[in-house]
């Protein structure tokens, strides 16, 4: 269910990236906005794990998050290059999902639109500044 919901989240900025600009490859962009997700998502992750531990803990602008920042960014967007584009995986889950029912469309975009909602404003940006 995960897995198919990931492809799934990569399909619609495959979508959305055909729509907006088909010109500006696509496939690439849309690896790229799948990656900038689980970024915000990780940061997300990252405040509540350092709020739970310790309520003091500084989260301020420095080198050191600012380099972290930067991996994470690479890291992602290797390991999403290599379950996506590697050996053309997506082709198989995009047939899967042009074929879905209209009642799957719609419950499937609700929830990769709450996803988005959650992961960009999740984590409230004046108490926790990655970069």
């Amino acid at each position: 269910m995960v897995k198919n919901f990931y492809f799934y989240i990569y399909y619609k900025c495959y979508k959305f990236q055909m729509a907006v600009s088909p010109d500006n490859v696509p496939l690439f962009t849309s690896l790229l906005s799948l990656s900038v997700l689980q970024f915000f998502m990780l940061i997300d992750i990252m405040y509540l794990l350092s709020k739970v531990v310790d309520e003091s803990v500084d989260n301020s602008i420095n080198r050191e998050n600012f380099l972290l920042a930067i991996v994470m960014g690479f890291v992602l967007l290797g390991i999403n290059y290599l379950a996506i584009m590697y050996k053309e995986k997506y082709k198989l889950y995009f047939l899967k999902f042009e074929k879905e029912s209209e009642l799957q469309r719609k419950l499937r975009n609700t929830l990769v639109i709450l996803l988005i909602i959650l992961s960009v404003c999740g984590v409230p940006l004046q108490d926790y500044i990655l970069f």
